[in-house]
């Protein structure tokens, strides 16, 4: 995606993103991250598939119904002691497969991180098994109820200590139920007692103020926890000191006690034959509560020097310091280990992912601010920093990554994993994703910058500070591979959009080892890993399986080179995970077609050499019989994931509530493979690519080997694609540049640049201009699988208008405008979806009742579009700008976007409100023009509702018979629970409106009742649209009958039904069609025809609003206005929705209705000024006649309705602009005959803002 088309084509897909996204967010891509409810999996009766947010960025949640039933208690059998009663247990040496390894504990809490993952698995000279993880389970839904796990295989007797068949959800807690803590890690203490780490906030309720915490056990084995320490003050003491208390919290953030958060810590035994002294090492970050920050969050390390971490010990002081300011979770604290080579036992090492120094490649990372959540947050380097003694004192900052952001690179987000080898070498690795600066090497903002393949290709890469320079950096894994020929591919969630991430390296037997998770496998043909959702339901994010994967490097070799991925795993392509109706059992673990993400995977620091005194001999090991293992077959790693038995992070709005086992198994540490592989960079040239008519555009397209043997490239061809008249035969050519078809493994020289030229001799001129190619370039080399494509799409044009998007704001609400007519825009920006925020900027909502991302407050129209349909020789073809449908969209091989085909005006500021633009965007097949005209007025009173004037125009030469002119609208408003609304309507004031579901019933969210405990209530936010008034211009006069009074009629139906199931994101032509074409008219809101089995919740739902404005005929030199009004309600309820409608009318009739008609003096409405309107004035003064009749037909003077006025009066007050006098009088009608007869000035609209 190119510069602004960033903003709308590229971020539909997220996430939001990410967001925002996500994400948030989003986007998030990335967002705030707080516990959210799904449709109860455990409900007897209910629903296999449970309905989520359908075609979106980012899909929404259920609810979950606690008030009916309690979770059973899982019961006990006489079996296999580790056999927990849920899945089946794989023992012994198996294949990978779908669901791999023994289960040794439960969560129903999927997400084990957010970002980069922790060891959450390790072991030390006792060779048991320690392990962790974060739980949430069936008895303790209360958002705020979060625990963390231990569990550990004992060695010496072959079994776990705490079975999940005998304890509840297998493991020992950590700390009481009414406590909260999460993502958590693992390191063993040099005495063999566990150390588990995560951040803590002891009384587990809002506002959370969470300390970096340890918690050594003691003894050993015991499950004891009670020497906790929490960073800076141990948590004996009466008063909790804030994590970070030296200097002020970022001025945005409402507390004054940050948390530090989501913890990464290293126990360091430092031995250099003189001094031995136990360090422990912690690195976290701040935030307000368990929420990001878009200003970014200090980073800080903190060191404990002394024995034992027990309150009689040494050392009870935490030194610290503040390390960098940063946007993300992607930082590790590493530390040499026993057994180091001589010189480097006290080597420490501090790594973390930051934004872009102001100069590519400087030390010191830039102070985020405000940061886009959705691209921004991707803009990053990796930056590091050492110590030789322990932390004690530290070297200089150094810059891993140092992106060229004038250029292009990769940008890492979040995940990245480090090692100090046993020969002192700090190794990191990372997953990211290709950006390219279009701005000629002038600095560029990163979200109009190229994202290729956004947002999910990606790279794992390798580097070591043995050869530091980024020359050396290495590619473990190229997932840069073009998945856009596949339109109903599903990704990972948030925080796992790339194809590949949670990388972690580690050593074994003379090797490194990197495992990762991968989404899809494109490459070889494996696009539809998802679940069944992602076609029934649209639910693209986050519906996909992970798999897990390793790759080897030998330690001479020093991660320079990898050899070609293997799966430890398996797929389970368009799974069905389904329930059961079993309470203790949400999903059948053993159904073919149930699914298997495996996600979230750790792995020990360092593998491990069983002994003959060991016993593992009832573990499994996953070993396939093509690996080879020739020196010490005696070797093993250690993997814990989870086994996400509904994929997606259910917090995060992905998936829903299933029961996922926690999954362990070693692997062998099998020899590297010697094999060459082939990297292309780009993958691919894609839409919208474009160049001039008659001009050839080169490209230079790299091929890299990233394999570790040396690599043959036999052919190179062209093939030219459907090209549509043979005399543009041979636009595609390749120059090979003198390639003799070998490319070394060796880096830096391990790649070799060949030119592709699209539009060859500038073949495609006026003749066949505007043109699309299509093409592929074909490579044939002994890599896996022996033949690469890089697919080619290009335009060739004389202009291309890409979408822009820009917000409008009053002084209380903010809507996202863009020049392709589509408004709400998605996950552009959360401050233009008719939000609430102070001044345009820091959003003045608060969340309802602690929920995760799709049910913020601050969106109230998520996406929407005015819709163009056509019936044209009974081809029926619809146009809009709405989820998935844009300039470039087609669906079943139709075009059913709206293309722009100008830019956008400035926001223009008035005294009395400021307005905006939008260049025309056409229907897709070129036919029907639209404009959009957007007003906000600026005064207090008048903040919650926005003008939308939108503008139809016949593109062709002839009359188009049989259109339907509306809008589709994605109302999202806050609710209890994801987005559930209800809808209803008020016909005298022309409007359809959808309010949020408040659980005013006892419930899981908040304390027993949710009612009266919100900050807002969500059953008082209301939003929607009203109809004003409308004409349809024809040249000769416009006349009473075709003035537009009404809509033709409105309905609100189920996202799902519209835009969901197969649909995915675009609506049916022909559905549409057939319902407006069929008698319909007025309002028709959705109901449920019965409550179901989520009971009163039920009733509310994720809908759309889809208004038609009528069928007209439109003339070659006809125009069709209709004048609108958006409007929210923050919390005054039904009353305060009608009162801002009556406010808009008022206003639109003041300042803006002579403005739209267009014909000052227009008494009459005839559409010309004569002296019919002089005569009709004088009567309207003098003889009680009419006011002027628009937008109504029916006159209704003041005092005889609640309405101000239901008439134009202001065309006939035509001098107000040049005498100041703002009423209609006799000096109108001397100005008019002035104008008419004596050559005098033409009529105005008083108080124009146009």
């Amino acid at each position: 995606m190119k510069g602004e088309f960033a903003k709308k084509l590229g971020l539909s897909f997220l996430l939001t993103f990410f967001m925002i996204l996500g994400a948030a967010v989003t986007t998030g891509m990335n967002q705030p991250e707080n516990e959210r409810q799904k449709a109860n999996p455990l409900k007897k009766n209910q629903d296999r598939r449970i309905p989520l947010d359908l075609s979106k960025n980012l899909p929404k949640a259920t609810i979950v119904d606690e008030s009916s039933e309690a979770a059973a208690p899982i019961e006990k059998a006489d079996s296999d002691y580790d056999y927990s009663g849920f899945a089946d247990n794989q023992r012994g040496v198996i294949p990978p497969g779908a669901g791999a390894g023994m289960t040794i504990g439960l969560t129903i809490h999927d997400i084990q991180h957010m970002g980069r993952m922790t060891r959450q698995i390790a072991w030390r000279e006792s060779h048991n098994i320690h392990i962790t993880w974060m739980l949430k389970n069936r008895d303790f839904m209360h958002p705020y109820i979060r625990l963390t796990k231990y569990q550990f295989w004992d060695a010496t007797v072959g079994q776990i200590k705490w079975s999940p068949l005998h304890f509840p959800w297998g493991g020992d807690d950590l700390h009481a139920s009414g406590e909260r803590s999460g993502y958590s890690g693992i390191d063993i203490m040099s005495d063999g007692r566990a150390l588990v780490y995560n951040h803590y906030d002891q009384d587990g309720l809002e506002p959370y103020d969470c300390l970096p915490t340890i918690w050594p056990d003691n003894p050993p084995l015991s499950g004891k926890w009670g020497w906790k320490q929490g960073v800076p003050d141990p948590y004996d003491t009466d008063v909790q000191n804030c994590a970070f208390p030296d200097t002020p919290p970022i001025s945005n953030w409402t507390i004054s006690c940050p948390s530090g958060v989501w913890p990464y810590v290293a126990f360091h035994l430092y031995d250099n034959g003189a001094i031995e002294d136990t360090i422990i090492h912690i690195l976290a970050r701040e935030a307000e509560g368990e929420s990001i920050s878009s200003d970014g969050g200090r980073l800080a390390y903190w060191r404990r020097f002394g024995a034992g971490p027990d309150p009689n010990s040494p050392g009870l002081d935490w030194a610290s310091h503040v390390v960098d300011t940063i946007t993300t979770i992607g930082y590790v604290v590493e530390c040499a280990q026993e057994g180091v080579a001589t010189g480097y036992e006290g080597k420490v090492a501090l790594v973390w992912i930051a934004p872009w120094p102001e100069i590519p490649g400087d030390i010191e990372s830039a102070t985020p601010n405000g940061v886009n959540f959705l691209v921004e947050q991707n803009a990053n380097d990796i930056y590091g920093i050492i110590s030789m003694d322990g932390g004690v004192t530290w070297g200089d900052k150094f810059n891993i990554t140092q992106n060229d952001f004038l250029d292009k690179g990769w940008a890492p987000l979040s995940d990245l994993s480090a090692l100090i080898d046993s020969d002192g070498r700090l190794h990191v690795v990372y997953s990211a994703r290709q950006f390219i600066n279009t701005n000629d090497g002038a600095p560029q903002e990163p979200i109009d910058m190229d994202w290729p393949l956004f947002p999910i290709a990606g790279r794992i890469f390798h580097w070591s500070d043995e050869q530091a320079s980024p020359d050396y950096i290495s590619i473990v894994k190229d997932a840069s591979h073009d998945w856009t020929m596949y339109d109903s591919i599903c990704m990972g969630g948030q925080w796992s959009m790339m194809s590949v991430t949670k990388p972690m390296i580690s050593q074994c037997d003379d090797k490194l080892y990197v495992i990762f998770s991968q989404y899809q496998d494109v490459k070889n043909g494996i696009w539809d890993n998802c679940h069944i959702t992602n076609w029934i339901n649209g639910d693209y994010i986050g519906s996909a399986n992970s798999m897990l994967y390793f790759a080897v490097s030998d330690m001479i070799n020093g991660g320079l080179n990898w050899d070609p991925a293997r799966a430890l795993t398996d797929f389970t392509q368009r799974c069905d995970t389904g329930f059961t109706g079993i309470p203790t059992d949400p999903v059948d673990p053993l159904a073919l077609n149930v699914c298997h993400s495996h996600a979230w995977a750790s792995m020990t620091r360092f593998g491990m050499e069983v002994g003959p005194t060991d016993n593992f001999y009832n573990a499994t090991v996953v070993n396939d019989a093509s690996w080879n293992q020739t020196e010490s077959p005696d070797y093993y790693l250690d993997v814990v994931y989870v086994d996400d038995l509904w994929p997606g992070a259910v917090i995060l709005g992905e998936g829903t509530w299933a029961i996922d086992p926690i999954k362990w198994f070693r692997f062998p540490c099998v020899d590297a493979e010697a094999q060459p592989v082939l990297a292309l960079d780009p993958a691919g040239i894609y839409l919208p690519d474009w160049g001039k008519t008659g001009e050839p555009v080169e490209y230079t397209v790299t091929m890299s080997n990233v394999g570790n043997t040396p690599l043959t490239i036999s052919d190179i061809r062209p093939e030219e694609l459907n090209n549509f008249n043979p005399g543009i035969d041979g636009w595609l050519a390749v120059n090979d540049n003198g390639f003799g078809g070998n490319i070394s493994e060796a880096l830096p020289g391990n790649s070799f640049d060949i030119t592709l030229t699209i539009n060859n001799g500038g073949i495609v001129d006026e003749l066949y201009s505007p043109a699309v190619l299509t093409g592929r370039i074909i490579f044939e080399s002994d890599s896996p699988g022996g033949s690469d494509t890089l697919n080619i799409s290009f335009i060739v044009a004389d202009t291309l208008q890409i979408p822009e998007m820009s917000i409008i704001y009053t002084d209380q609400i903010g809507l996202a405008v863009g020049n392709d007519g589509s408004y709400g825009c998605g996950l552009y920006d959360t401050l233009g979806q008719m939000d609430f925020h102070v001044l345009g900027s820091a959003d003045i909502e608060c969340d309802t009742c602690s929920k995760g991302i799709g049910n913020f407050a601050h969106k109230y129209l998520y996406d929407a579009s005015p819709f163009i349909l056509t019936n044209i020789d009974n081809d029926r073809r619809i146009s809009a700008s709405v989820h998935n449908m844009d300039w470039l969209s087609r669906y079943e091989g139709v075009a059913d976007g709206l293309r722009p085909l100008d830019g956008m005006s400035e926001i223009i500021e008035g005294a009395n409100a400021d307005y905006l633009k939008t260049g025309i965007a056409c229907s897709a097949d070129s036919t029907v023009g639209l404009k959009s005209i957007y007003v906000a007025p600026q005064h207090p009173d008048t903040g919650e509702f926005i003008v939308q004037i939108l503008k139809y125009y016949n593109l062709t030469d002839e009359t188009i018979d049989d259109l339907f002119v509306g809008t589709v609208e994605d109302w999202d408003i806050p609710s209890d629970s994801g987005v559930r609304n209800t809808s209803d309507f008020d016909v005298d004031r022309k409007v359809m409106y959808m309010t949020g579901w408040e659980a005013a019933q006892a419930d899981t969210f908040c304390n027993s009742s949710d009612k009266g405990n919100d900050c807002n209530e969500s059953d008082l936010r209301y939003g929607g649209s009203t109809f004003f008034g409308g004409f349809q211009y024809k040249p000769g006069g416009i006349g009473t009958d075709n003035k537009v009074e009404k809509n033709q009629g409105v309905f609100t139906a189920k996202t799902v039904s519209w835009l969901g199931d197969n649909l995915r994101g675009h609506l049916p032509a022909e559905r549409l069609y057939d319902t407006l074409n069929s008698a319909f008219y007025g309002y028709s809101p959705w109901w449920a025809t019965d409550w179901g089995a989520g009971g009163a919740e039920s009733l509310y739902r994720d809908l759309t609003m889809i208004t038609s404005f009528g069928q007209y005929a439109l003339g070659v030199e006809d125009t069709l206005t209709f004048v609108r009004f958006l409007v929210s309600e923050y919390q005054g309820g039904l009353a305060g929705l009608q009162e801002s409608i009556d406010k808009a009318r008022a206003y639109t009739l003041h300042y803006l209705c002579c403005d739209i008609w267009g014909k000052p003096g227009d008494a009459n409405t005839d559409y010309a000024v004569n002296i019919l309107d002089v005569v009709y004035i004088i009567n309207s003064i003098y003889k009680n006649g009419d006011g002027v009749k628009w937008p109504s037909s029916t006159y209704d003077p003041d005092g005889e309705s609640d309405w101000p006025t239901d008439n134009c009066d202001n065309l006939m007050n035509v001098d107000e602009s040049i005498t100041g006098n703002g009423h209609v009088n006799i000096l109108d009608v001397v100005y008019l005959i002035n104008f008419l007869y004596k050559n005098g000035p033409s009529p105005e609209c008083p108080y124009s803002i146009f």
